[in-house]
């Protein structure tokens, strides 16, 4: 009961932030609309700081490191070009959902607050996340496989930074669908220009 009163709680966290802007969100408000006491959203999280910090786990710049660290490890046997498809396919997978758009709007709204719960900014948790697709990248490069006229960092930019400039413009919440089809040409046509811009094969 705990876990599924936890996740109602973040849902209307989400939809309360979206109205009223993180500032502007009372835990009072929150406990309401849940139909809590006050005291007892308290017992799930311990401040609104923490609401928020558990909503950007599901949206956040750590989530893409999290998400290309299990590509790495679950699939090692497969080709580099067959791991980097794998990875944008990981990372993207679930960006055309409306919840997922309500999540990366929240995030992009109040991206100042990135530093809740976590000291440090949020520049430094995008390079954190990227870190272990920037080393595996340096790894193709000893192997004389991946172009080397730029750093790996560079690559990993490169790699993820169109991308996201691709949902920001094609996938907001309400996209229509032939937003979203536009989105999933543009995320292969710049998959497939990095692949043959940069393998050397």
């Amino acid at each position: 009961m705990a876990h599924s009163t936890k996740q109602l709680i973040l849902e209307e966290a989400l939809n309360l932030f979206l109205e009223k802007g993180y500032h502007g969100a009372s835990m009072r408000t929150l406990a309401k609309r849940v139909g809590l006491q006050g005291s007892s959203l308290y017992n799930h999280f311990k401040s609104k700081e923490a609401i928020f910090a558990a909503l950007m786990d599901l949206a956040g710049p750590q989530l893409i490191g999290l998400q290309i660290e299990e590509i790495l490890e679950k699939y090692q046997e497969h080709s580099p070009v067959k791991m980097i498809k794998l990875i944008i396919e990981k990372i993207t997978k679930n960006w055309f959902q409306e919840r997922e758009a309500l999540l990366f709007l929240l995030m992009i709204r109040e991206s100042p607050l990135f530093s809740l719960n976590v000291k440090t900014r949020s520049g430094q948790m995008v390079q954190k996340a990227l870190l272990p697709l920037t080393q595996y990248i340096q790894k193709l490069q000893h192997q004389g496989i991946f172009q080397t006229d730029f750093p790996a960092q560079f690559f990993s930019w490169t790699l993820l930074a169109p991308i996201a400039n691709l949902r920001l413009n094609y996938l907001l919440p309400n996209a229509c669908e032939e937003d979203k089809t536009t989105g999933r040409r543009m995320i292969q046509l710049h998959l497939d220009y990095y692949v043959s811009r940069n393998f050397i094969l």
